[in-house]
């Protein structure tokens, strides 16, 4: 018996079973939509490596950019003077700091930061540095933030501006140096610059004591011989085990990146001031976001503080761009050693001060923390500073304690340089100063190297890798009132002065305060 149509006909899901395909359909596709927008959140600028890759060779090529003064701005770049309007930068057309012979001569300043009053502060004291010590050229902060509503304070220098982009980091500021350097040269004032014209980038906690430009300077033939592929930067203690380390990375990104461990000490070990002419830096900024992408996927979320400056030097060196380095050129650390830092030039490195005879208690010698020269143009702020001399605080000393320490993060955010609210501007109040230096100081550290030092310094070198406990507290590895107390002195005194005076100039300039303070 033949078998009906019917039955050959294939059996027809029920609409129950149709609705269940749908809906497990209908999961998956919010799943797949689910895992978007987690990888979006997590990393939204991380384009794959191809893309960027390609994106890079084509700017990291040679060319040629017309300096064309008084051509327009980039429709995103976001600078001030100017004001909010729904909630975004719009440039005050009459501020063009291009048309003013000052900003546009000179060696031009770069920093990066994030919207923070931590960030405030310490760029209104570079900028007040910059003023006093009558540089010429541009200074412009590059700031990441995603706040459009963020209240920065008031520009009052003709060649200063600020150049906003979207914060890259989540809590990891260091990230954004890459995309804050490229974004700027691509598309802000730094796509202006001649090609030839020298660019230096600066930390935001760096203070000018003279023009990086001023032809007495250590090192100034170097400042003044920079050009197309050679660079100068300061000399940092980075070593060459980043080129095994990170080799996974240099592979990865796959951009030629070669060279023994004796080139990279001679050529890599480098870290700010950073002085390249612009065309090198905008060969530069494509590849630096590349290499600082690959470090990120190697390391999130613990981006290492030095991954950035890791970056760069590949970056640099699949460009065959090679670093000339100095010492000269900055202070920062009390316990540097004499040749690697400019210590030498403020007349700091005497290492014996002959003490008094005791028990005949001697005044203050002249010069046993000299007053600043300006030799050195840089002081970089990145140490804590204190002075070990009472008590029983280990090697670091009287630590957080005002009138004998400084370090930037005891201020932070915490620290408020915009408190009063006025219009585009926050004026700090009066109480919101740095704690200067104690009026005793010197003097107390002066007898710490009469009483015990001298004794020690009879036995041990300032630098001795030593620890002992001194009667006067703490444990320590370098001799009471020795040289590298000295230079902590120097340092606070110092810092906290020129701090403070930048505060005090901008509450005077910008807050109406007659008196400043």
């Amino acid at each position: 018996m033949g078998r009906s149509s019917s039955a050959a006909r294939p059996r027809q899901p029920s609409s129950g079973h149709r609705w269940i395909v749908k809906w497990l359909l209908a999961i998956v596709l919010v799943a797949l939509a689910v895992a978007r927008l987690v990888a979006v959140h997590q990393g939204e600028h991380h384009e794959s490596f191809e893309t960027r890759r390609s994106e890079a060779a084509v700017w990291s090529a040679p060319r040629k950019v017309a300096q064309h003064w008084d051509q327009p701005k980039h429709d995103q770049v976001q600078s001030v003077p100017g004001q909010l309007v729904d909630g975004n930068w719009t440039r005050n057309p009459s501020h063009d700091r291009f048309k003013n012979p000052q900003c546009k001569s000179g060696i031009h300043i770069i920093i990066s930061t994030v919207c923070s009053t931590y960030g405030d502060w310490q760029a209104e004291g570079l900028m007040y540095s910059y003023y006093v010590t009558q540089m010429k050229g541009t200074i412009t902060r590059i700031t990441s933030c995603n706040n459009p509503n963020y209240k920065y304070p008031e520009i009052w220098h003709p060649c200063y501006a600020h150049h906003v982009l979207k914060d890259h980091s989540g809590k990891v500021s260091t990230y954004n140096k890459a995309f804050a350097i490229n974004d700027f040269f691509s598309k802000g004032d730094g796509a202006k610059f001649g090609d030839d014209e020298v660019v230096v980038l600066l930390d935001a906690d760096m203070l000018l004591q003279k023009p990086l430009d001023d032809p007495s300077l250590p090192d100034a033939a170097r400042i003044k011989a920079v050009s197309a592929g050679k660079p100068l930067a300061m000399t940092y203690l980075l070593g060459s085990h980043w080129l095994q380390k990170e080799r996974d990375v240099i592979d990865k990104v796959g951009f030629p990146c070669s060279i023994s461990d004796a080139e990279a000490l001679q050529h890599f070990q480098i870290g700010p001031p950073h002085f390249m002419v612009a065309s090198d830096w905008r060969r530069a900024g494509p590849r630096w976001e590349i290499y600082a992408l690959a470090m990120w996927e190697k390391y999130k979320p613990n981006f290492p503080w030095d991954g950035d400056m890791f970056a760069f030097n590949m970056a640099l060196l699949s460009l065959n761009i090679m670093h000339d380095q100095t010492t000269k050129l900055m202070i920062s650390d009390p316990n540097a050693m004499k040749d690697n830092e400019g210590w030498g030039f403020l007349g700091l490195d005497d290492e014996l001060v002959e003490p008094s005879n005791p028990p005949v208690p001697a005044p203050v010698p002249k010069g046993f923390v000299p007053k600043n020269n300006g030799k050195v143009p840089i002081v970089h702020y990145c140490q804590f500073l204190s002075i070990p001399i009472k008590g029983d605080e280990t090697e670091g000393g009287k630590e957080h304690v005002p009138g004998y320490s400084f370090g930037k993060y005891d201020y932070a955010d915490g620290f408020s340089f915009a408190a009063l609210g006025r219009g585009l501007m926050q004026c700090p109040p009066k109480s919101h100063n740095i704690h200067l230096a104690a009026p005793t100081l010197e003097e107390e550290v002066w007898r710490a190297w009469e009483e015990e030092g001298r004794e020690l310094r009879k036995t041990y070198r300032d630098h001795t890798p030593r620890s002992w406990k001194p009667k006067l507290g703490g444990h320590r590895q370098t001799v009471p009132g020795g040289l590298t107390d000295r230079r902590r002195v120097f340092l606070i005194k110092e810092l906290t002065l020129w701090l403070n005076a930048a505060m005090k100039h901008y509450r005077k300039r910008i807050c109406g305060d007659p008196g400043g303070a």
